[in-house]
């Protein structure tokens, strides 16, 4: 009768339905048995079961359980597929006897719920992140405003010509790091912000190839060897190409350390498809596999693997905002023993959709008459210098109060305002133009450390322009002209 129930489960099941023999090998099984190993059936008949286990140890486990208790019933367990691929599946199987009793195999179904675990793992790091972004936001709006006086203040010295050549030195290294740091602060950011990244139609295979033509030098020096597989009639995606381009030379360079690092050389090799309604690009190295217990903490902030002072712990962790902030999906998952893969999907988007385009920077109008809000006095001061070097008329408040009686007193062209302040912030600075002075919400720019949900709400419904933090000269310069026209 139990024969018979199987032997119905073959026909009708699109799951893995099998039946082993005590010592290892398969019996019977079905079409769905031989699309999930990835074997033909003479191979299946001929091989031993343990081939098809992730680890020999799962098998003596399994066989523990099930002798013990008659049967397992969604018992959790690794299967591996001919390439090397893990899967990650739901058994459910009892024992098979003999008239007298004694054990003679197993036979069960195998249910693959590995798209399920990748799914749910997502979903984890994606609340993770969520309540690590808010708390980043916070950090990254503190620092920008001392990073922006720092920036601002280095570049000013840089300009003087009559600096002793040791002194410019230092300020070239203060310079360079407070740009670094501000990058690493950009970087955090994505993960506060709610608007879209900027996007025009993007040909994958143009962004997957620019980036590796970035390291092509680096990767052929290093005895890198570079495997195209790329569809050619892929189609064009919604996408910032720059933001896709830092994702895959985040993995490239991933891939390339740990190559390196197992074997002194490697194989990267890329791969570009369309499937259903999604592009799907796939990158596999073949050097060391992830450590099971470190796969899920790869998109972790600040996790490294490598040694102190080679990264940052922030690329894969940044990679896995942007392909969120596209609506695509990524994951990382190992090749059997030789090697990781990175697979990345991005939707496939109607090309009528909005495209952004970079203006350039018109010429600076002189006489502009300026109000800066902001209780950062290094802030102020520093934009004040450059900017009435400018030609601007330029006058200071130190938070919305102050602002508020110079606005009673004086006409503006431009009002740019921090957030946070006291006594009077800039949301209640906004709103107190929007009922006194209509006319100004035109001329009101936020200028604040982080974009959240607040700001972003706040821009949209009073129609108002953000300058996010640190900015540099040419950043407030763009925004002013574009304000007065």
């Amino acid at each position: 009768e139990s024969e018979e129930k199987y032997r119905d489960l073959f026909e009708k099941s699109k799951d893995a339905v099998y039946i082993t023999s005590r010592e290892g090998r398969y019996i019977d099984f079905n079409q769905a048995a031989l699309d999930l190993f990835g074997y033909t059936k003479k191979e299946l008949l001929k091989i031993d079961v343990l081939k098809t286990y992730a680890n020999s140890n799962y098998r003596d486990k399994f066989q523990k359980e099930i002798e013990n208790k008659g049967y397992v019933r969604d018992y959790e367990i690794q299967f591996q597929k001919k390439d090397g691929r893990k899967l990650d599946c739901l058994l459910t199987a009892t024992v098979r006897k003999d008239a007298d009793g004694s054990i003679l195999g197993y036979q069960g179904i195998i249910r693959d719920v590995t798209k399920e675990k990748i799914l749910q793992q997502q979903l984890i790091q994606s609340e993770k992140l969520s309540s690590i972004g808010t708390f980043v936001s916070g950090v990254a709006h503190e620092l920008n405003n001392p990073l922006t006086a720092v920036l601002g203040f280095a570049q000013n010295l840089q300009n003087n010509e009559n600096l002793p050549p040791e002194i410019k030195e230092d300020l070239d290294i203060i310079s360079e790091q407070s740009k670094r740091t501000v990058g690493i602060v950009r970087n955090l950011l994505m993960f506060s912000r709610k608007h879209k990244p900027g996007k025009a139609t993007v040909n994958i295979n143009y962004a997957v190839e620019s980036a590796l033509n970035l390291h092509a030098y680096r990767l052929k020096n290093d005895n890198i060897e570079i495997k195209r597989d790329f569809s050619d009639n892929i189609p064009f995606v919604l996408a910032d190409v720059n933001q896709l381009q830092q994702v895959f030379t985040n993995i490239i360079l991933n891939a390339y350390h740990e190559m390196k690092k197992a074997h002194g050389k490697g194989t990267l090799t890329v791969k570009t498809e369309k499937i259903e309604e999604n592009v799907c690009i796939v990158i596999e190295n073949d050097g060391f596999p992830i450590p099971s217990d470190k796969l899920e903490k790869i998109f972790d902030p600040f996790y490294t693997s490598k040694e102190a002072g080679e990264g940052t712990g922030l690329g894969l962790y940044i990679s896995y905002g942007i392909i969120k902030e596209h609506s695509g999906s990524i994951w990382a998952e190992n090749i059997g023993d030789s090697g990781v893969r990175f697979t990345i999907t991005l939707p496939l988007t109607e090309l009528h959709e909005e495209i952004i385009e970079e203006k350039a920077l018109p010429a600076v109008k002189k006489g502009i008459q300026l109000l800066i809000v902001d209780d950062e006095e290094p802030i102020k001061n520093w934009l004040s210098g450059v900017l009435l070097k400018e030609g601007f008329l330029v006058l200071l408040a130190k938070n919305g109060k102050e602002a508020v009686k110079l606005l009673e007193e004086t006409e503006f062209d431009v009002i740019l305002s921090d957030v946070k302040m006291s006594e009077m912030n800039g949301f209640e600075l906004g709103r107190w133009l929007h009922e006194n002075k209509p006319d100004y919400m035109k001329k009101f720019v936020m200028a604040t450390g982080v974009i959240d949900r607040e700001v972003d709400d706040f821009c949209a419904e009073y129609k108002c322009r953000c300058l996010t933090k640190p900015f540099e000269v040419a950043d407030v310069l763009r925004t002013i002209n574009e304000v007065v026209g």
